[in-house]
């Protein structure tokens, strides 16, 4: 797991490393460099012809340097600069590469002329992370041109364009590779920066172990469970009940039931209405199925929080269905302090009370259609700032939320937890289910909340990401990534012993 760090304390970092640790910010820009030109050998290592583009900022100047290191290295280098007036640092590269190599002074009358040269990479180093406008005028020809070259793109920090506190972004270089340091920044997974990052690559460039810095935001890049004694038996692992299903939608009780029984609870156990009770012991002999709704079609059951009594964790929601007959067990079990988690109808449901109440340990995992029912704003302004939005109703009710997305978002309201595992073969009908079912598990194990969260959601990606590759994103469907959460478990696992 990495912090993420915004504009404001990546500028924090450099300051300390420059002020406190007395290393220049020349070596750190020289070490930027070195970082940049590092990918580059490795994906080019027969030299080629470079154009490399510079700003006025400090990511200008880590391209200047790389285009030194690469020039020196025997590639043929043309600098395209938008000014001669660069800070002392910078400068000192420029001065080396105006008495060596081939500069241009980009504007309208020269860009095109530039770009028109033959090239191989294009080294994005116009903008960095502080800007707080979208590029116009010049800068914007400039853009339109890297992306129209046929050169594999490299973007030094952040692709020009991109907010690095947000990931907005209008029109920005669509890179094929974004070399940053220390630390990601939140523009790099919120959408649509995500998209004009392509591969991005986190390189150290200087010691991490001084900093005081308190990080908020993080990146989930790896997540292992812990190994399970010899000495342990289903009672172990926990009881986990799942209320789910009716009966135009059994399927998705069927899944969120796998998906528990695939997180490694010790006793799963479904208790829906009789129909749905009836295809799960036909399809899963290991599961418990017990028929406590007095309806077919909604949740109805006297004294539901009696009948809940000794389980370990809930799983509420997945194919319930939203009549309001539902409501009043749905309620109840969301007061409670039980672990739960509450998804799909349960979230649907809850969305026509004005301020629901909930009990400790409970996980929402709701999609963004249905987190605009539960918080009144369009989905639109919502997805332009989700983690604004998602931390605000988590800390306002003191839940753990996951939001989900291609860049799923987890958080308590304080801390933050992003995911980038997944694939667009889990845009389908029950992948959710799924998820819920593993974090029902999780949580009957007895991991925190926002751990079983964090840590379903990265798994249950990287199994998808594994079904994928076999069955095509076409094709795979949510009882793939359950088929492959084995072994995204224990290939997490190998790499937390490396």
């Amino acid at each position: 797991m990495l912090p993420i760090v915004n504009a404001q304390q990546s500028a924090k970092i450099d300051q300390y490393y420059i002020q406190q640790l007395h290393i220049p910010s020349l070596l750190l820009m020289e070490q930027a460099a070195v970082a940049v030109c590092k990918e580059i050998f490795q994906d080019f290592p027969q030299p080629c012809n470079v154009l490399c583009i510079a700003g006025k900022g400090n990511n200008g100047g880590d391209a200047l340097a790389v285009a030194r290191i690469l020039q020196i290295h025997g590639y043929t280098v043309q600098l395209g600069i938008v000014s001669e007036d660069l800070p002392t640092d910078s400068n000192a590269n420029l001065q080396y590469f105006l008495r060596t190599g081939q500069t241009v002074l980009l504007s309208e009358k020269t860009v095109e002329t530039f770009f028109s040269q033959p090239a191989q990479i294009i080294i994005d180093g116009l903008l960095g992370t502080g800007i707080h406008r979208h590029p116009s005028g010049l800068y914007a020809e400039i853009i339109h041109h890297i992306n129209s070259h046929t050169a594999f793109r490299y973007a030094i920090d952040i692709p020009s364009g991109v907010f690095a506190d947000s990931g907005q972004a209008v029109f920005a270089v669509q890179a094929h590779k974004t070399i940053t340091f220390n630390y990601p920044k939140l523009g790099h997974f919120l959408y649509p920066g995500r998209n004009y990052t392509g591969q991005l690559i986190i390189a150290p460039i200087a010691p991490q172990n001084f900093l005081s810095e308190q990080f908020s935001e993080y990146w989930v890049n790896c997540f292992s469970l812990p190994d399970r004694a010899a000495n342990t038996n289903k009672g172990s692992y926990g009881k986990v009940a799942i209320l789910a299903g009716s009966k135009d939608m059994s399927g998705a009780a069927v899944l969120c039931t796998k998906g528990a029984l695939a997180g490694g609870a010790g006793l799963t156990y479904f208790l829906g209405c009789d129909c749905t009770c009836r295809l799960i012991q036909q399809l899963l002999p290991s599961v418990i199925a017990k028929a406590i709704s007095e309806h077919e079609e909604f949740l109805v059951c006297q004294n539901i929080m009696a009948v809940l009594k000794g389980y370990h964790s809930i799983i509420l929601g997945p194919g319930l269905g939203q009549n309001t007959a539902s409501l009043a067990a749905v309620l109840a079990i969301a007061a409670s302090d039980l672990p739960k988690v509450l998804d799909a109808d349960a979230l649907n449901l809850l969305s026509t009370t004005k301020c629901p109440i909930y009990g400790k340990n409970t996980v929402l995992t709701p999609h963004p259609r249905e987190f605009s029912r539960m918080i009144g704003i369009p989905i639109e302004e919502i997805l332009s700032s989700p983690l604004e939005y998602a931390r605000a109703y988590a800390q306002k009710y003191q839940v753990c939320l996951l939001l989900k997305g291609a860049t799923t978002i987890v958080t308590d309201g304080e801390f933050s937890y992003f995911i980038t595992t997944g694939t667009p073969g889990m845009a389908k009908g029950g992948s959710g289910d799924v998820l819920s079912g593993v974090i029902g598990a999780f949580l009957a194990q007895g991991f925190p909340a926002v751990q079983s969260a964090y840590g379903a959601a990265y798994l249950c990606g990287r199994a998808a990401e594994l079904a994928a590759l076999q069955y095509s994103t076409y094709a795979m469907t949510p009882e793939h990534t359950i088929e492959f959460l084995g072994k995204a478990i224990l290939q997490e696992h190998h790499k937390s012993d490396m």
